[in-house]
């Protein structure tokens, strides 16, 4: 609540195997991103009474810090003989591979990445320190990307994520039509005011 009015009175989500991927779409402003920051614990309600485990959040407007990018996207737990294989795979599914290889991931700044670019590179970071994650949250990860990037990489997403288990995933996009038949379930937010936007499964 805040200045007495009610934002979110209540969510309550089941998961189903044959629901695994779950889109929120909606146009801009409507409370897409609010509302999967409050799943995933990126944002805390007072008297929220919920403890969340286990999951991991992206956001297209996060940031890297000053280090290469190689540094950025492994969070700096790299080993060459144990982990290039898979870090390959990874930047191959979300488009980076063709840029960029291993090592010049070591001489490049995060600052030199063109905002698609700069993108992939943040879902990459996502993806490859995804470790027992039982649900993933993905707020806007194709924003930047035309309609064949979009669908290869959110294609590469659901696939990587339930590869070694059954992961939960909710993505936020108000390009659903891109994406469409990836996603399990869609949940629509719609304005119904300035102020307050309705929740339509």
């Amino acid at each position: 609540r805040k200045n007495t009015q009610c934002i979110i009175y209540s969510i309550d989500f089941e998961k189903h195997n044959d629901d695994l991927e779950i889109i929120f779409e909606g146009k801009s402003g409507t409370g897409k991103s609010t509302l999967i920051k409050i799943i995933s614990g990126e944002n805390r309600l007072p008297e929220t009474t919920w403890k969340l485990k286990s999951i991991k959040y992206f956001n297209d407007t996060s940031s890297f810090g000053s280090q290469d990018l190689l540094s950025e996207i492994t969070l700096g737990d790299y080993q060459a003989d144990r982990d290039s294989e898979r870090l390959i795979e990874i930047l191959r599914g979300v488009g980076l591979f063709e840029k960029f290889t291993v090592a010049s991931l070591k001489k490049v700044s995060a600052k030199e990445l063109s905002n698609g670019m700069m993108q992939r590179a943040l879902l990459a970071r996502s993806l490859y320190n995804l470790e027992d994650t039982d649900l993933v949250c993905i707020d806007e990860p194709i924003g930047s990307l035309d309609e064949e990037n979009a669908r290869n990489v959110i294609k590469f997403v659901k696939e990587y994520c339930n590869r070694d288990k059954k992961r939960f995933m909710i993505l936020s996009t108000h390009q659903y039509s891109f994406v469409s038949e990836y996603i399990d379930k869609k949940i629509k937010i719609v304005p119904m005011s300035p102020k307050l936007s309705k929740v339509m499964l």
